[in-house]
């Protein structure tokens, strides 16, 4: 059948008048690219022990659409970054969201960074990473000095000590560290420590030959490697103690707090008994004890001087003494740093869009304590605006390998980009925050109502067109 001209223009107009003034409609009225609100986007996880898993940070999928969805995701792989989420098939109601977290787990010393695409229901949304591989054990001290030892006899042992310093359990994998007469045992192969847990390794030297004797070796913790350096020296001697170690190296130790203990051990090696009396010995941040002041040793035993790093400041320290025993002159070196107690990580926050009058997800900073000793905390500062804050460390005592965190949100007030940073003090270690983010509206879908009260408007326009 024929169709009159006139009459299929028409037919046509009241077809394609409607849909574009309505599709008009619907776009200006639009905020977000999609039905989803996929935030934050970027994340910087600090500094994470290799080997060790940094804690999560997570992306936010909500569905700001006024029907159910029903997520298809695709991509979202990101290496080192590692993710897992729980929204695969899953339907979010409008208004409900789901989650994907992503950790860090660095293989490598240095700065990492990532990035990756996330496909949605179809949305496109690109992620970047950032963080740095730090060392996950502290491992001190790393020098040795013995003395002289009688030939065929053993010097009492030296103690290297594994501290876990990483955010997560580490299960111990040794190897190497033999160092001929420079023997050593250690109590940390296959063990799990905790963070702040500590294993030992302990060097005797027994030498063989007379004369001096050095020693270097290297010792590999999953992975991570600390180099030993010995001496001693074989023979035998006329002085009526043997005095040993003679050379301490503490290495990293917090600001405020105090190491390990090594220990200087007294020996008679003479024929008779011997009353001691000591002179000097005193080493300023490296503080000392003993047991030995007036006290008569038997041939063959020992009594100790225990000594300490406690650093006052942040970066290398060293110093010496001298010892008196009996009139019998020894010499003492030491060596450690000061670091900084506290681990902050991250210490920058982008929130991505959040619409107004709405709050994002909660973005977390973790707040470790890395030293060998308990910290009481005080905060002083962190406010950053429309990103607020809420914590749980103030006050609170970190025992060692222990954290608190503090929680930073994003409530925009206007539309655009928003972007803001702040600086706390913790026990007087500052840490600077960044933070970003972008106001947008809420997305606007005409009602039934609305849609009746266009239909004059698209009537008369049908009619202007015929």
């Amino acid at each position: 059948m024929r169709t009159n001209p006139k009459t299929r223009n028409r037919n046509v107009l009241r077809f394609v008048a409607p849909l574009s003034l309505l599709g008009g409609m619907l776009l200006c009225g639009a905020a977000n690219a999609g039905p989803l609100l996929i935030s934050p986007l970027a994340f910087d996880f600090g500094n994470v022990g290799i080997g060790a898993t940094s804690p999560s940070q997570t992306v936010t999928i909500r569905n700001v659409s006024d029907s159910p969805q029903v997520i298809d995701l695709a991509g979202g792989g990101a290496g080192e970054f590692g993710g897992f989420q729980n929204c695969q098939g899953r339907t979010l109601a409008p208004g409900e969201a789901c989650e994907i977290s992503y950790q860090f787990t660095p293989t490598a010393l240095g700065s990492i960074s990532g990035s990756t695409s996330l496909q949605a229901n179809g949305q496109t949304a690109s992620f970047s990473f950032s963080g740095a591989g730090a060392r996950a054990f502290l491992i001190s001290p790393s020098s040795f000095d013995f003395g002289a030892v009688p030939v065929g006899s053993t010097a009492p042992g030296q103690v290297v000590t594994i501290t876990n310093v990483s955010y997560s359990p580490q299960t111990l994998s040794l190897a190497g560290g033999g160092a001929g007469a420079f023997g050593g045992v250690q109590n940390c192969q296959g063990r799990t420590l905790a963070p702040g847990e500590s294993c030992q390794v302990t060097y005797e030297f027994s030498p063989t030959t007379a004369g001096p004797l050095t020693e270097s070796t290297s010792l590999e913790v999953n992975g991570q490697v600390a180099s030993f350096n010995f001496t001693g020296v074989g023979g035998t001697s006329t002085d009526a103690f043997r005095i040993t170690p003679r050379r301490f190296d503490f290495g990293d130790v917090a600001v405020g707090a105090a190491s390990a203990e090594q220990t200087v051990t007294i020996t008679n090696v003479s024929g008779t008994s011997q009353t001691l009396n000591l002179a000097g010995g005193g080493a300023d941040d490296f503080g000392g004890v003993q047991n030995c002041q007036g006290r008569t040793l038997a041939p063959g035993e020992s009594c100790q001087v225990t000594y300490r790093f406690s650093p006052t400041d942040l970066g290398p320290h060293s110093g010496t003494t001298t010892l008196e025993v009996n009139g019998q002159t020894t010499s003492f070196s030491f060596a450690g740093n000061g670091v900084q107690p506290l681990l902050i990580s991250p210490l920058s926050f982008d929130f991505g869009e959040i619409g107004i009058g709405t709050t994002a997800p909660e973005q977390g900073v973790i707040v470790l304590n890395v030293s060998e000793s308990p910290i009481l905390l005080n905060l002083a500062g962190g406010g950053a605006g429309v990103f607020g804050g809420v914590q749980n460390c103030q006050g609170t005592t970190l025992a060692p390998g222990t954290a608190c965190q503090i929680f930073y949100a994003f409530a925009p007030t206007a539309l655009g980009p928003v972007t803001e940073t702040t600086s706390i003090l913790i026990n007087g270690q500052e840490a600077e925050f960044s933070f970003q983010g972008i106001g947008v509206g809420a997305r606007s879908i005409p009602e039934p109502v609305t849609l009746l009260l266009l239909a004059p408007l698209l009537a008369a326009a049908a009619l202007r067109r015929r």
